[in-house]
């Protein structure tokens, strides 16, 4: 325990040395080597290109360590270990030629000089069959949502399955109670539509009210909840809902849904050839006036699997002793965009999160969603003491950076200022998370720190773009290369700054501020073509 508590020690004076000075390559390559060292390969990535977007200053005694060869031969070795080969090409070669007699590089001239291995024939994959090929079969899998007045969201839903619904597909529909047209719009559709208002309706009993409060208030904050609060198990309606579908693979959908993708032809045959009993599939979700994306667990099998948590439902085994087995769909395959309706106060959320976190303690990921709960609704202090409590060593490596990151959120607003230290421990926590780093880098970039900014940037842009938790959609597409050029800009790097305004441009092509900046390269491209023709 002492020798771990020192090394914490050492790293946390590593963090606050490139928060003070952002701008200098030691920090960052003391930083890289130490993970490098830990076997924190992703980590090490992001330090040591954070490192080299920091230009050298001429001194008359430059420090070894600065050296862009120690930069270098960390990016390679790490990025083959993730076998990421022919991105850590190029930085061999530029240690070999910063440092040709080096003995390190030397043991890896072989490893690069390789060929790349042949591919077999039977390892080629498989051109796909045309559609005049392919049977056109009734699926084997059913749609299936739950809503209560949904009559504004569904008939988008409707349409988006029109050619799976062509095709013979079930869209079952378990309507809770509406008193709008949403019944009556899923009839027409030919939906099958059952039936059961309130049935999964539920109230916070007077004990369970008194529990929430005692165990998660803090400072006099509460009560979150009036006793006697409404509860809608989504748990016990999605599984009815999953019971009366005809195929027992069914792909849960919202009422708000809009499913932008749906090969149905491909789910049939993973269906069929039972690759697995849960599929995950890419969910983006507009949320106060931003995009998140985020992966959901929504299509599975209902013989092995069954729904859990009364708010904010995922899938859990049925069997607990055996698991399940997942696999990741592509987008192409299915992908789901979920419009959330802001006007409605959704208070029996946060007492289903409250009673879930209460019947499953041990459930580190429902205490999470009962944080965000909290957050959403204003009381941060308790729910910055949820946060901080999910940095524990038991917790996924993901629980604990989303939890570091919502705490750092609410001490802003309680403090008025960022942790920018909690956030960099989010970034190690779980290093294949941009949006701590982002955060740091906008922070920066806001109060002129344009170096801190573009050192921040670079290293979240050495981060593979994945969904895994909720992620903002322009943290994992234009934001870093947003925050890049306009740091980069001010720095004189103007150069540089036009190749990431061309990215950021290019990924979102209708964003009034990109646009907006696009004069100023303009402008920087006339002036380089008169300085060519004078």
């Amino acid at each position: 325990m002492a020798i771990r508590a020192r090394a914490e020690d050492i790293e946390a004076g590593m963090r606050q040395a490139a928060l003070q000075n952002p701008g200098q390559r030691g920090p960052w390559i003391r930083l890289a080597v130490h993970c490098f060292e830990s076997g924190d390969m992703q980590s090490a990535i992001s330090f040591a290109e954070a490192g080299l977007a920091i230009p050298i200053e001429p001194g008359p005694n430059p420090s070894p360590l600065d050296a862009p060869a120690v930069l270098h031969g960390v990016l390679y070795r790490a990025l083959l270990s993730l076998g990421r080969k022919d991105e850590a090409r190029p930085h061999f070669e530029e240690c070999r030629a910063l440092d040709p007699a080096h003995p390190i590089h030397a043991r890896y001239v072989d490893e690069f000089a390789a060929p790349p291995p042949k591919v077999s024939a039977a390892a080629l994959p498989r051109s796909p069959r045309s559609r005049a090929t392919v049977r056109q079969g009734v699926p084997s899998f059913s749609v299936v949502t739950v809503v209560r007045n949904e009559s504004e969201g569904l008939p988008r839903l409707l349409e988006s399955l029109a050619e799976f619904r062509a095709r013979g597909g079930e869209v079952l529909i378990l309507d809770t109670g509406s008193d709008d047209d949403t019944v009556r719009l899923a009839k027409e559709a030919g939906c099958v539509v059952v039936s059961e208002p309130h049935c999964f309706d539920t109230a916070l009993t007077a004990a369970q009210w008194r529990r929430f409060h005692e165990k998660f208030a803090r400072e006099g904050e509460g009560p979150f909840v009036p006793e006697g609060a409404r509860i809608f198990d989504f748990a016990a309606a999605r599984n009815r809902a999953a019971s009366l579908a005809r195929n027992p693979f069914h792909v849960g959908v919202d009422g708000r849904d809009v499913v932008d993708a749906m090969d149905i032809t491909a789910l049939d045959r993973r269906v069929r050839a039972e690759d697995a009993q849960v599929f995950y599939f890419e969910t983006r979700r507009l949320h106060r006036r931003a995009w998140r994306l985020e992966v959901r667990d929504y299509f599975h099998d209902r013989r092995a699997v069954q729904w859990l948590g009364r708010a904010h439902n995922y899938a859990g085994p049925r069997d607990s002793e055996a698991p399940l087995r997942k696999a990741l769909l592509p987008r192409a395959e299915l992908r789901v965009t979920h419009y959330s309706d802001e006007t409605r106060v959704r208070a029996y959320q946060l007492a289903g999160a409250a009673l879930d976190v209460l019947s499953s303690p041990p459930s580190l990921h429902r205490r999470l969603i009962l944080g965000h709960e909290l957050a959403a609704r204003g009381h941060l202090r308790s729910a910055l003491a949820i946060f901080l409590d999910l940095d524990r060593d038991e917790a996924p490596p993901a629980v604990r950076s989303v939890s570091l990151a919502a705490a750092a959120a609410c001490r802003a607003h309680l403090e008025g200022r960022l942790d920018l230290d909690l956030l960099f421990r989010a970034a190690r926590r779980d290093p294949g998370r941009r949006q701590p780093f982002l955060q740091i880098g906008r922070h920066f970039l806001a109060a002129s720190n344009f170096q801190g900014a573009a050192s921040f940037a670079t290293a979240a842009l050495a981060i593979p773009a994945r969904v895994g938790a909720t992620e903002m959609e322009d943290d994992l597409h234009a934001g870093p290369h947003a925050i890049l050029y306009w740091s980069l800009f001010w720095l004189g790097r103007h150069g540089e700054a036009r190749f990431h305004h061309d990215i950021a441009l290019r990924l979102d092509p209708t964003n009034p501020v990109y646009l907006e900046h696009a004069r100023f390269f303009a402008h920087l491209s006339l002036r380089v073509r008169e300085r060519r023709n004078p």
